[in-house]
This record gives C-alpha cells, structure tokens and sequence, in this order.
C-alpha cells in the first residue's frame, strides 16, 4: 500500500477558531477516543466495542474517570473506514474540506513527511540492494545467506561495477562498526543485507517502509525546568542580547535555585535555535510588530467590479515643496483614491494637512469622473471620522449612500493595496525624483545640503541663484503626470494580456481593466454637474431666527426662512466661498439660497478655510510668543531669584526720577479712582444676555456651563445661542461629560429655549 497524499482547503478565516481547534487535532490527546466515540464510528455496540478491548483488537490504555477505570482507544488503530470517518469528522469540525477522496495517512506510512532527502535516498537504496540479492539467488538457486556473502565477496574482489558498489555504500547504517573498505567504498556486514532483507519484505506485507529509513539523531524537544526563567528575562521589549539576559537570568536563578544545576550560556542558545523565529520573538516584539512574522490571508479581488472598492488613504509627502501661501519649505499631505478591482487611481487631492476637506476633494473627482463607489476602505484617521464624511443625514457618505469600512487600528497590512500605491506612486515615483528629497535612504550630507540650500532661496528671494524647491504648481502638475503614468503601467496584480504593439505577454495596466470591465456591460453610476455642485457642498445643522441663521460666525438672511423660525435646517456651504450657503429641510428639500450679511465680527465674509488658516496661524503666534517669554524670563532669572523681602529695587523711573520700594508699591492703596468703561449695550440694565458682566466667560464650554445654572433668566439671545450649541460639534465632543455632571442638553430644555425665543419675540 503506498502513501498518499491529501489537500485542505480553507473555509473560515483562521481567526474565527477556537483556541482548542487551533491547537490542532493531530495531538496524541485528541487521539484517544471514548467507547461511545468508537462505537459511534464503527456502528457497533458499546458492550463489543469493550469486549474487542479485552481482547486486545485495538490499541488501548486505562485512565481514571467517574471514580473508575476506562479505556481509551487510540483513533490510528481502528478499521481503515473507521479511521478515515473519524479523520473526515475532525477536519469538518476545525473548518476544512479534503480536496480528494484519498484515504488520510496514517503515522505508520508518514515517513516522507519527516525524512531527508538523505534518508530517503539509503532507503531507496537498500530497496535496490535487496533486489540485487533476490536476483542472485533466483539466478543461481543459493540460500539467502549465500547469496549475501556471494554479493559481497564480488564487491570485495573489485567485480562490480561502479553503480552497483555506490548502492551497497550508500545503503550501509553509518551508525554500525567501519567493514570493509573498498575503492574509497564503505560496504555493509553480512548482518546488515540480512536485516535489509527482512525490512523490504516487511514492506512488501505492510506497506510501512519506515524501518526501512535510517535513524538519526534528533534534537531534544523537551523543554528545560530553566527555560521559562531565561525566557522572562530574554523576550522583553528592550530586546537583550543573550548574553545580557542570560546575566540577569543566572543571577536570579542562583537567587532562587542556590542548588539547582545552572545552564551554560551555550545550553542556552541551543535552546533557543530550537525555537522557531515567532516564538523567539514572542515578547520581544509587541502584537503589532510580530504581525508582520505571522500568517496572513491574501484577499481576492478577482470578483470586484469597478467601483465595488475605493481604498483612501493619505501620505505626507517624502519630499520638500514651495508652501503657496508664505513660499517657505513644507511638506505636503497626499490623498489618494484607487479602485481596488482594477487598481486604478481614481482621484487624489494635496493640502496642507490630512482632514475631511483634503479627502471629500480626493473622493469628489473619482464619483464624478469614474463613479460613486459601494464600499470606501478607510483607516481610522481624523479625516474619515469626521461627521461631515459620516453623518448619515449631512454628512457626505450618507448623502451618496455609501457604506464606510474603518480598518482595524495599526493594521496596515490590511490595506496592502492602498499602502503599496503610495510608495509606488509618490516614494519611488516622485520624491525621489525631486532634489528636495528627505526619505530613509537618502543621503544625509546632502539632505544636509539641500535643506540649508532651501533655507537660502526662501532669504534671498529674487536674487538669481539655483532653485532647488518646486513651486506648488509644479509639484501639482508632476503629481497629476505621475498618476497618468502609473494608470497606463502594466500592474502585475492584474491579469495578463497579448501586447498588440510587441506581441509578448505582459499584465494589464488599470486603465485597460477599466476599459475591459466598460466593454463587458460594466456601467458605473456617476453623478451629474447640477447635482455635483450641491452634492458635495458639506453641511452643518442650524436653528433659524427671524429669517437669519449662523455659520462660523458669519449671518446669513434671505427672507424664505422666516416661516421656518426656531426650526432645524441643514446648511450647505462652500469651503471657499462664504458670499451664500444653500438652506434645505431636515429632510433635504431646499428651501432657498441665504445670501451673506455683514455681522459684527468681520465687516467682509470670512469664508471656513480662512477662518480655519486663521486660526491656525494664531495658535503658532501664541507658541512663539511663550517661547518668547520664555526666554525673556531666563534672561532675568537672576535678578529675581535675588530678591529678597525688605529690600528695595531702585527703577530710574524718567517721569518723577524718584527710587521706588517695590514692597511700598505693592502695600500703597492707588491714589487715582480707576477709570470707569461704560459697559457696552450687551452688558447694560435689559441687556440681551444674561451672562455676568464681573466674570470673564470666553469659551463656549463655560458659556453653556452657566446658561444651564441659570435656565430661568435665558434671553432670547442666549436661548438662540444654546440651540445652536447643541446642534454643533463642540457639543457632541463634550456630551458625554455634560451628562456625567448632570448638565446634558435634554427635550425640556429645548422646549425652554423655544419658547423663550417665541415669547420674546411677541413681546418685541
């Protein structure tokens, strides 16, 4: 009977196993099975299952159970239909489908799976020498001994030939005593060939040839009493050599084991070697690294439509560009959208930085130019999590109904595709093309260079001198020619085709498996320009008032939203343009186009990107200016840290030219009454707030903090500012903390503050 093979298959994801069915039903202790597992798989009685035990049929042993002894039946040992019922049993309940139905092995005829090369060529072998035997003993009728001796006294005389003497060395145990020696040949005892014949015959009957495969020796799998000591102090983050772990470890182990017999630092990395690389690393290396080791699973996208897929992802740039507003040096941030099923690149946006505005101007061109995509696979980021993509009644996902799949966090090999695009598409294809590059493998002295050279152009501006930092728009004009170029490459992700022009097989390009999916009936479903221009403005939710409404501090009137006082709109607006904002329904009917109307913080509009780069810029003064003061107070640190109480400061003070005791100063009442500001009309007696004047409340979370204390004497104003509070993102950030405190925003209020607006406004 001669081994076979068998091929699994998956049907679940591996991670889906239990950790019981991981572990393998192959070990020795799943292969004892019970009386009832037995009978069920032979379709005898329990009864005769146990009286074949007794008699010795199968291969047995007794262990301790329910305050007895029971047998337990080694799975192996069963009848041949038994046995592969019980193979075909475990491998369906672990998640696998045989490919074939060929008989599983069984341990005796798993040789070849274990065996070398060189074991199997002895074993070979002494095949061909038992049939040299056999046919000198049919040939010239001696006994099996004869014939043994025969053979090797012709070996011995130099009459065989060189294929024939090569079988006789190669089949000897090297393990025996040196016999004869012939011609540089090694050849094997008498007692030898007759322990060979026996071993094929037994072959012959069985069909297990493993005694036939020599032994060698095998390195000790049994894990030493000290192993999990060493093994604490090496699979540590800091990743110790062996020879620093093993210190600490032979100091601790001296500590606790004063008797115990202390490994040698060789014993050590021995056992180490026997290790495989995962386990080794184990510790070593956190869950997010070691993934990088382990087993994966290749994701097929062979049955992906067009626009089944986008995968987005961004990408500070590895290179240094001119920054369009103040020209200095920056890096900008890269978005880019591909179609999984034909790896095309879609759409791509650069900005200053990653957020939800960069991503709706990637993902705006690939749905109006190639489709509105069913699925978009995204990582956790800032810029996907925003609202304004998610939101299912504003936000921009919702609107086109498409579903958003978020990537486990720090699992980038999930998103390989998208990953491999990126150092394809703007490492290996751009950066590296433009002097200003400042990657890993870059060459540090002249990145040095570079960066003092870049340093240079932004000081002399005007001055004729090299320029070495692209201008904005050049690097936007390469990066649309670098995406052209990667779509009309062959990808060998794609399936191949003849090339019409060379006649040799070469992969698809994306463009082409776009073509190819058109001309197969694919359709994709796009948007047109009237609705583009509203579809991808994002929206916010604002409460009206007397036929205004506010957007980022800005008013916006028209006299359509009068009806619709103290009610929830959707406002969609323009980034970049803040002259009007569309007004719809909380259902999406739109009601009218707000125009713009001056407010009292900024006399012209501020659209929400300038605000935004405002504000930005502000916090960058701020910084500068503690480091500014910073410095300044080093600067008197030592004057202030000698002063002491009762000592004077003498300051030349130009106006009086007296010296002034700084301790007087502190002590003296003012002499002058201060100056009384008259308050401003918000802050006067029927004042449109009810915010203290004495208190200074300069951020929304206070303001709303103390409206909620003080419901009962809310103005119209300040009811008009709750509701748009709450609608707004501050809130929801902040939501969970408010209810903690007891100050959630809840059904009453709301009905509070409407009817204050309401009550007011009929008394006004």
């Amino acid at each position: 009977m001669g081994t076979s093979s068998m091929t699994v298959g998956r049907q679940e994801n591996p991670a889906e196993l239990t950790e019981e069915d991981q572990q393998g039903w192959h070990s020795p202790d799943k292969q004892w099975l019970t009386l009832e597992q037995v009978a069920e798989l032979t379709g005898l009685a329990d009864r005769t299952v146990r009286h074949n035990c007794k008699q010795g049929k199968y291969q047995t042993k007794l262990v301790k159970a329910n305050g007895g002894e029971q047998y337990r039946i080694l799975a192996s040992s069963l009848p041949e239909a038994a046995y592969q019922k019980w193979c075909q049993e475990q491998l369906a309940r672990i998640g696998y489908q045989t490919a074939s139905r060929m008989p599983a092995l069984r341990p005796e005829n798993q040789a070849d799976m274990w065996s070398t090369d060189k074991q199997r060529l002895t074993a070979d072998a002494r095949k061909g020498v038992a049939a040299l035997v056999e046919r000198t003993m049919a040939m010239t009728g001696l006994t099996q001994q004869a014939a043994i001796a025969s053979t090797l006294e012709q070996a011995a005389k130099g009459q065989l030939d060189t294929h024939t003497m090569k079988l006789l060395s190669c089949a000897r145990d090297p393990r025996g005593k040196a016999g004869l020696q012939v011609d540089g040949y090694l050849l094997p005892s008498p007692r030898s060939l007759l322990r060979i014949l026996s071993q094929v015959r037994q072959e012959v009957l069985t069909g297990d040839h493993s005694p036939l495969i020599p032994k060698v020796p095998q390195p000790s799998r049994q894990i030493p009493a000290w192993a999990k000591a060493f093994l604490a102090a090496y699979q540590v983050p800091a990743k110790p050599s062996v020879a620093a772990a093993y210190e600490v470890f032979k100091r601790d182990w001296l500590e606790h084991h004063p008797i115990g017999t202390l490994p040698s630092v060789h014993q050590v990395r021995r056992f180490l070697d026997k290790l495989g690389k995962v386990d080794k690393e184990t510790g070593r290396k956190l869950p997010r690294e070691l993934k990088a080791m382990k087993a994966f699973v290749r994701r097929d996208t062979s049955k992906l439509c067009p626009t089944d897929v986008y995968s987005i992802d961004g990408h500070t740039f590895d290179a240094e560009v001119e920054h369009p507003f103040h020209g200095r040096p920056f890096r900008p941030e890269i978005t880019t959208v591909i179609d999984v099923a034909t790896r095309m690149v879609v759409g791509i946006s650069a900005g200053l930085k990653e957020g939800w505005m960069s991503v709706l101007s990637a993902l705006r061109h690939g749905v109006t130019v190639h489709g509105i995509p069913a699925v978009v696979y995204v990582d956790n980021g800032s810029g996907y999590q925003n609202a304004m993509m998610k939101n299912e009644i504003t936000g921009f996902m919702g609107r086109l109904g498409i579903t958003v799949t978020h990537s486990i966090a720090y699992n980038s090999q999930a998103r390989g595709v998208i990953e491999r695009v990126q150092k394809t598409l703007w490492v290996d294809g751009l950066a590296k093309r433009m002097p200003t590059y400042m990657g890993a493998d870059m060459d540090r002295e002249a990145r040095q260079v570079v960066h003092k050279l870049t340093r240079q152009e932004v000081k002399k501006r005007g001055e004729a001198m090299t320029k070495l930092l692209p201008t904005w728009n050049q690097f936007w004009a390469m990066s649309l020619e670098e995406v052209d170029g990667y779509n009309r490459r062959p990808h060998r992700s794609l399936p191949k085709v003849k090339d019409a022009q060379t006649g040799k097989s070469r992969h698809m390009t994306p463009l082409e498996a776009w073509q190819r999916a058109q001309a197969d009936g694919f359709e994709a479903v796009t948007v047109s320009k009237d609705e583009a221009t509203l579809l991808f403005m994002p929206e916010e939710i604002r409460v009206t008032m007397r036929g205004e409404l506010s957007l980022f501090s800005n008013r916006y009137f028209a006299p359509e939203l009068e009806p619709y006082t103290g009610e929830r709109v959707r406002v969609a607006f323009d980034p970049y343009d803040a002259e009007r904002v569309i007004v719809k329904t909380m259902e999406g009917r739109v009601i009218c186009a707000a125009l713009f109307e001056a407010n009292k913080r900024d006399y012209f509009p501020t659209s929400f990107v300038e605000q935004a780069a405002r504000k930005r810029a502000q916090a960058r003064a701020d910084r500068l200016q503690n480091q500014l003061e910073e410095v300044q107070a080093e600067l008197t640190a030592g004057r202030a840290l000698g002063f002491m109480p009762g000592e004077t400061l003498p300051m030349d003070i130009p106006s009086s030219g007296r010296v002034i005791d700084m301790l007087e100063v502190v002590n003296e009442e003012p002499e002058t009454p201060a100056l009384q500001v008259a308050e401003e009309p918000m802050q006067l007696a029927g004042r449109k707030t009810c915010l203290p004047t004495d208190v200074l409340i300069d951020n929304d979370h206070d303001q709303y903090v103390y409206l909620i204390q003080h419901a009962r004497e809310w103005t119209e104003h300040d009811a008009t500012w709750l509701l748009e509070y709450v609608a707004g993102d501050g809130y929801e950030d902040l939501a969970e903390r408010y209810a903690f405190f007891g100050q959630g925003w809840n059904q009453e209020l709301e009905h509070t503050a409407l009817a204050v607006v309401k009550q007011q406004r009929k008394t006004g």
